[in-house]
Parts: structure tokens; C-alpha cells; sequence
């Protein structure tokens, strides 16, 4: 067997009748796979998103309308969207970090604190109370 082996994905993959994966919206069924000799596994689905799991079971999905999403095993999750902003959430300490394309930072604290960082150094912060 190839270390890098695509396989096209045909009627015999469908779920069975009457099983739960019925549901599923047909834009979520695997057109190709794709596995590397690193462990990755490459996914294309219908709707034209791409699935990207790494042998350490982080999984980056990319979005066909541009922007992606990485879960790491801890729990973060890292939100990159098309109009250039960047979301990152610490699973531990369920805070929110955004970073806007023209550098403002957003801060969001799980006891509803929020901070914004300017680009000057200046900062906001409010308070829940």
C-alpha cells in the first residue's frame, strides 16, 4: 500500500438505510480521502469544505468560502475568518481572544469581563459589575 493513497468515495460508503446517519445533510458526505504517510487524513467534502486530521488529533477544517477552524486537543479552538479576523478560544480558561485586521484586540473573560487592546497601547476595560 501507498504511504500517500486517495480514495474516491462511492455508493457503498453511504450509511445503511434507517441508521442515524440518515440525517445528515448531504453536503457533509466525503467525495475523496486521502491519507499521508505522516498520519494526516485529508477529506474533501460535497459542499467543497476540506477536513485536515493530524496524527495528534487536531482537526483544521477549511471552509470553501474562505476562513478555517482548528480544534486542538485541549480544547482551543482557533477561528480564522475570510474578512481577516482571528478568534481563539482557551478551552481552560474560557476566554475569547480576537484580533481584528487592523490590529484591535478583543478580550473576553468568562466572568464577562471585556478588554480591548488598541493599536496606540491604549486599553478598554469593562468591568461585569
Amino acid at each position: 500500500a501507498k504511504a500517500d493513497q486517495k480514495a474516491t468515495l462511492g455508493a457503498c460508503d453511504e450509511p445503511e438505510q434507517g441508521s442515524e446517519e440518515d440525517t445528515v445533510d448531504p453536503s457533509e458526505h466525503v467525495i475523496s480521502e486521502k491519507r499521508h504517510g505522516d498520519g494526516k487524513i485529508e477529506r474533501t467534502y460535497a459542499d467543497g469544505k476540506r477536513l485536515l486530521v493530524f496524527s495528534n488529533g487536531t482537526r483544521k477544517t477549511i471552509l470553501p468560502q474562505g476562513g478555517s477552524m482548528v480544534h486542538f486537543n485541549n480544547g482551543d479552538i482557533k477561528e480564522s475568518h475570510a474578512d481577516g479576523r482571528i478568534v481563539y478560544f482557551y478551552a481552560d480558561a474560557k476566554t475569547s481572544h480576537t484580533t481584528h485586521p487592523d490590529g484591535l484586540e478583543i478580550f473576553e473573560f468568562s466572568n464577562g469581563q471585556k478588554e480591548k487592546h488598541f493599536t496606540d497601547g491604549s486599553k478598554e476595560i469593562l468591568f461585569p459589575d
